[in-house]
């Protein structure tokens, strides 16, 4: 069954990110809301610098809540060493940072870097997707994935490694068309957690 865009949400779009620092505070933003081990701003930047590397971005016009403000600035100010008692935040400062733009709010995103596997072969390596969590399970992700899957051009595939154990991850990539590959014993050495590749073909 098809999706519609949840409640709040006018006029998703697919695009990529537009190289501005505006794109860059939301991209984190997002990964804060959504990852325990979010990237910051100068590893979002410092990824997207290197050659071959991109990112996709879905964006609305949102309206964000005040408990989803206040949940993402308590999270910026942990991330960011300040002291860990809410009573000491300094909400104000916290939700400044934010930078949220109600127009073109990012709602969801995708960083993917190019890779030769031959002269003829390449391939598109996604290295995370990630939506705003109260947005999931609206058709955001898989749009984002509709866009790279048009966007290939010589690119045989598309690869994603994810924990063996992200169930969630493992049904919504199968649902969007992947299909497992090989398993990377001990892959994430902070966890030893195993890995899948996940693998989506179709030729170019």
């Amino acid at each position: 069954m098809r999706r519609t865009l949840g409640q709040g949400m006018r006029g998703v779009q697919i695009r990529p990110w537009n190289r501005s620092n505006a794109d860059i505070a939301q991209m984190a933003q997002v990964d804060f809301a959504a990852y325990d081990q979010p990237w910051n701003r100068p590893t979002i930047a410092s990824f997207l610098r290197q050659r071959c590397h991109g990112a996709i971005l879905a964006t609305c016009a949102y309206t964000v809540s005040t408990e989803d403000i206040e949940h993402l600035a308590y999270r910026l100010w942990i991330a960011q060493g300040e002291p860990s008692n809410t009573a000491d935040v300094d909400w104000k400062r916290a939700e400044e940072n934010l930078n949220l733009h109600h127009a073109d709010t990012v709602i969801g995103q995708a960083y993917y870097e190019y890779v030769e596997r031959d002269p003829d072969t390449w391939t598109v390596d996604i290295w995370g997707l990630a939506v705003l969590p109260q947005l999931r399970r609206h058709g955001v992700g898989s749009a984002i994935i509709g866009k790279m899957l048009r966007m290939r051009n010589r690119c045989r595939d598309i690869e994603c490694i994810v924990t063996v154990e992200n169930t969630a991850a493992n049904d919504f990539l199968r649902k969007n068309g992947f299909r497992a590959g090989e398993i990377l014993r001990e892959f994430y050495e902070r966890t030893g957690e195993d890995a899948v590749r996940m693998q989506r073909q179709k030729a170019c």
